[in-house]
């Protein structure tokens, strides 16, 4: 004990004496262990996606693909699983989850409408695959009919204050009220389920099931719209289950099946591709890097100044000071350091999380007491020990006491080192500064690249399902407004479509590839500015429905095979139909995917989306007049509106969030080496103190001595680029294939980055030059 306090009294003296550098060691690894937690705080979150459930390893989602494609939907037809389960016997439960807000808007509890609900149907073995917490209700039997809720902690409270909620009547649109049988604890944010109220799914039957075109549910093969999960017995192979489903031919075509793990649903794509997991491994070198290159001025700083305590060394070697207790106390010192920046980077951390989360979209907590915080503190911190604490203590605590009064000969290999971890840290700034540049451009490309269709002063409104009587009035009306050029309507309120048809076409080889396909108004093509390239567009018609299809180029070359295909016959919905016109690739998905092929009919027979084109500056007074219409109509239901230019913002947002972190921890790191530098270069200019003043003296200009200063720096961060470059174009070119529609890395990319480097160089030794330059030699030849 008495020796730690000893070397912690010599650390902390120590730590006063260096002055500048202690400041620059302890800032730059305050805010590198700083940025390392955060991440850390980051990449557990992303990987605690749905660990909440004990059987989570075995809980699989049902995937589903048309024979000889390779893309997936994440939804699967009603009635597959009941008949899988008794076919096979590895299948030990099975839960459907279907989204019943589409068809309840909203519910309502003593003439109070609560909407944008995430109301889910579910079947009865919800509760016994997943590990949700009941606080209010019966596990055995949580829905005891078709008419039971169960609603989450939270929304019991809005919806019923302090009363108790068990028993309550919510009604819903319908001729039909639910009754509260349960009440659900809110679902963390890291969950892939997080629904508000919980309905059994049989309900949907009453508002769902044979009517019109439409199958009764467990009868509907050919509906995808409903989530499928399955839990597997202990020692079950997914792929040889899925293999099992797809030998069974269940459906008209055949169809092919992935059981993707529930674990997984977070990081990887549909395709089993790791497509977050990717971001995961990004964010996580970077923490190691900055940690790396904070490390790295330590060590640089300390060799760089070991001739200014190799005398103190000497002494205490000479005086019986062994070479195990210099290392204890050097290390001592970096761990006095270590703490220091420690409970610096804590500060940092309660300071910036708001602003963190506000930045990564989440919700993360830190908590300074607690099992993950402290593996997260004593990982970290160990490593941070192990990088910038035992070089420099087993270097210095090796010196010879002949070498520390200049009477042995002391060997070039510390300065080049230190020269080598110097290109090493520019390195990695370098490319990080590539990097940022790459991803910023393909980030604006995304964002201003033409999507094929109109996109600019267009809003959006959804209809509910009662507007089908009079939509067709109220469009008419708006497009008698000042402020609206145009009116028009899909089925679906964005122009992304993720919807996939099993019954399309058949190929020569009986093969039915999947197609996506939307129904729109019969002016709505036109209306978005997309380019007919043969046969028409949809007659204007009063019509519900016409027969004729339209398909894009890429759905017309894979039919086609090089010939028109005007007038090809087609089946759809399980009716006969043809080719009308071809209109040209738009992206309707986002630019990680290729233009699929898309099948688009006329009519509008169920809930639509109102499109409105407003004269441009005059978006307030067109707003305010389809408010106006819609309140006529639709009294009932909250006005709500969707600019599309937004909705595609929207669409890549998780790409920009992602890209603003990549550019605020790529210039920390940049900021770090920087500082690293700045203590080198003003090092370097003590060390030269009376050179300089020689140098003055005998006519050296300050040009001169400013380029005696920088001039290695230079070459180093030179050679730095000149490895950096090459690595970061291999690695971003990788890192790009994840993007169908993507920029390419041309040469200014790295002139550029060079460029960048080059002045941050100048900027960081520049000024610390110009003053030694510029210093009086009178002072600097005077007695030491």
């Amino acid at each position: 004990m008495n020796n730690f306090l000893y070397y912690m009294k010599i650390a902390l003296r120590n730590l006063r004496r260096n002055g500048l550098y202690s400041v620059i060691n302890i800032g730059g690894l305050a805010v590198s262990l700083t940025v390392c937690i955060l991440i850390s705080l980051w990449v557990k979150d992303e990987l605690s996606y749905d660990r909440l459930h004990k059987d989570g390893d075995r809980i699989y989602k049902v995937l589903t693909s048309i024979k000889g494609n390779d893309g997936y939907w994440p939804t699967s037809s009603a009635p597959m699983a009941s008949f899988l389960q008794n076919d096979i016997a590895q299948i030990e439960e099975y839960c459907r989850i279907g989204t019943y807000n589409y068809q309840c808007s909203y519910l309502d509890y003593e003439n109070t409408k609560f909407r944008d609900l995430s109301i889910l149907a579910v079947d009865t073995s919800f509760f016994r695959m997943f590990d949700f917490t009941l606080l209010r209700g019966d596990l055995r039997e949580p829905f005891p009919d078709d008419l039971s809720a169960i609603i989450s902690e939270s929304k019991a409270k809005a919806f019923f204050g302090n009363e108790d909620p068990i028993g309550k009547m919510l009604k819903t649109p319908h001729d039909f009220s639910l009754q509260v049988t349960g009440v659900i604890k809110d679902i963390p944010e890291n969950s892939s389920i997080r629904p508000d109220v919980l309905v059994r799914f049989d309900v949907q039957q009453r508002t769902f099931g044979g009517n019109g075109p439409w199958k009764l549910i467990e009868e509907d093969w050919g509906n995808f719209s409903f989530q499928t999960y399955f839990k597997l017995a202990i020692g079950s192979n997914p792929e040889t289950i899925a293999g099992m489903m797809a030998e069974k031919k269940i459906n008209t075509v055949d169809l092919g099946y992935r059981l993707q793990p529930l674990y997984e649903m977070h990081l990887y794509n549909l395709s089993g591709q790791p497509a977050g997991l990717k971001n995961i491994y990004i964010f996580s070198v970077i923490a190691v890097l900055i940690l790396i290159i904070a490390c790295i001025n330590h060590v640089n700083l300390v060799t760089a100044r070991a001739s200014k305590r190799s005398r103190e060394i000497g002494v205490r070697k000479i005086v019986g000071a062994g070479k195990k207790r210099l290392f204890g106390q050097l290390m001592g010192e970096t761990a006095v350091m270590l703490v220091v920046a420690v409970i610096l980077a804590t500060a940092l951390i309660y300071v910036l999380l708001p602003f963190y989360n506000d930045l990564a979209g989440k919700n993360m907590h830190f908590t300074l007491f607690e099992r993950s915080t402290a593996l997260i503190y004593l990982s970290v911190g160990a490593v941070t020990l192990l990088l910038a604490g035992l070089y420099p203590a087993f270097t210095l605590a090796s010196f010879r006491p002949v070498d520390a009064f200049g009477i042995g000969a002391q060997g070039k290999s510390k300065a080049l080192f230190r020269k080598a971890l110097v290109i090493c840290q520019f390195s990695f700034s370098a490319a990080l500064i590539v990097a940022t540049i790459v991803i910023a451009s393909q980030l604006k490309y995304m964002q201003h690249m033409n999507p094929g269709y109109e996109k600019e002063n267009i809003l959006t409104v959804n209809l509910p399902g009662s507007s089908g009587s009079h939509f067709r009035v109220m469009m008419e009306r708006l497009s008698s407004e000042p402020a609206i050029i145009a009116t028009s309507a899909s089925m679906f309120n964005k122009m992304i479509c993720e919807s996939s048809r099993a019954d399309v076409w058949r190929d020569k080889n009986d093969q039915s590839p999947s197609f996506a396909w939307a129904m729109v108004d019969s002016s709505f093509l036109s209306f978005m500015d997309i380019p007919l390239v043969e046969g028409t567009y949809f007659r204007s018609s009063g019509e519900m429905m016409q027969r004729g299809t339209i398909v894009n180029e890429t759905a017309a070359k894979l039919m086609g095979e090089g010939a028109s295909v005007i007038g090809m016959p087609l089946s759809f919905n399980g009716g006969d139909t043809e080719i009308v016109g071809v209109i040209k690739d738009f992206n309707f998905q986002n630019l990680h995917s290729e233009i699929k092929p898309l099948v688009i009919n006329c009519g509008l027979e169920w809930e639509s989306s109102l499109y409105v084109k407003t004269a441009p500056g005059q978006a307030k007074q067109a707003i305010a007049a389809v408010e106006k219409v819609w309140k006529e109509y639709n009294a009932d239901y909250e006005f709500k509106y969707n600019f599309l230019d937004d909705h595609f913002d929207q669409v890549y947002k998780a790409d920009i969030r992602t890209g603003k972190l990549f550019t605020i921890f790529a210039v920390i790191a940049i900021f770090i080496s920087c500082l690293g530098l700045f203590g080198l270069v003003t090092y370097t200019a003590e060390t030269k103190t009376k050179e300089i003043g020689i140098r003055k003296v005998l006519g050296a200009s300050v040009p001169n001595i400013v380029i005696l200063l920088s001039k290695e720096f230079f070459i180093l961060v030179v050679i730095a680029g000149l490895i950096a470059f090459p690595l970061a174009y291999y690695w971003l070119n990788q890192m790009l294939q994840d993007f169908a529609y993507r920029i390419s890395i041309t040469w200014t990319v790295f002139v550029i980055a060079a460029v960048i480097t080059l002045a941050l160089t100048l900027i960081t030794i520049g000024w610390q030059a110009i003053k030694a330059a510029t210093s009086n030699p009178v002072k600097s030849l005077k007695t030491e």
